[in-house]
């Protein structure tokens, strides 16, 4: 059809069924349920994400919950080391996560790329985080006659209050970023828990598989449809 001749080529023109990432694992559901993954391009199935059980759900919390002493321990100088790597790989694969981005949700290719750029730049700034996790000195106290022959140390917690987080992705243009942004906890020394938006998860599938090959013994997140 004429109206057709401008559509961009696909990724791939199914994707399957969408499996958990648990622990830095590919995990298939095993619930029955699921929901197709629809191109609102073409009206097409690209894939199918299953609803996963709430023994599942509790499985990926479990896995950011073991994590979490011990990466909150490791020095944030070796937490940012495999982001440089990710937002290398990202920056390499700009263009078919950015396809993926419109297949999946009918965005324009600009506005995907422009998706793709804010996870590139959340993860860039995740790079930073040793040095705005530093703390602050006041010499001579904090007020007069309090603690005036002291140095009061204050330690940035702010950007990982509780230790640990769950998120929930909505509209695809916060999947990739909000996913983008769980590396900016990962850097804090916090474990998290996404839950993805179901009809637009084929983009964060893709950058969890560029994760898998940069994470290694880093640390752990969990993704669940």
């Amino acid at each position: 059809m004429e109206g057709n001749a401008n559509l961009l080529s696909e990724v791939k023109a199914h994707y399957g069924r969408v499996p958990n990432y648990v622990d830095g694992r590919f995990v298939q559901s095993k619930s029955y349920r699921v929901v197709p993954v629809i191109n609102p391009a073409t009206g097409a199935e690209i894939a199918e994400v299953p609803l996963s059980a709430s023994a599942e759900v509790s499985a990926a919390v479990e896995a950011a919950q073991g994590a979490f002493d011990e990466w909150r321990e490791t020095p944030p100088n070796l937490r940012v080391q495999p982001l440089y790597r990710l937002k290398a790989l990202v920056e390499r694969d700009y263009e078919e996560i950015a396809r993926i981005v419109t297949q999946e949700h009918g965005k324009v290719i600009d506005e995907a790329r422009g998706s793709v750029r804010r996870l590139v730049d959340n993860i860039e700034f995740a790079c930073g985080i040793p040095s705005l996790l530093l703390g602050e000195t006041l010499e001579d106290g904090a007020a007069p006659g309090i603690d005036e022959e002291a140095t009061v140390w204050t330690r940035a917690h702010r950007w990982a209050r509780s230790g640990r987080d769950v998120t929930t992705t909505g509209f695809s243009v916060s999947s990739i970023v909000a996913w983008s942004r769980g590396r900016l906890w990962l850097s804090t020394g916090v474990t998290a828990v996404s839950r993805v938006t179901r009809t637009a998860v084929l983009s964060v599938r893709r950058c969890s598989t560029t994760v898998r090959r940069t994470w290694t013994s880093f640390g752990r997140r969990s993704s669940v449809p």
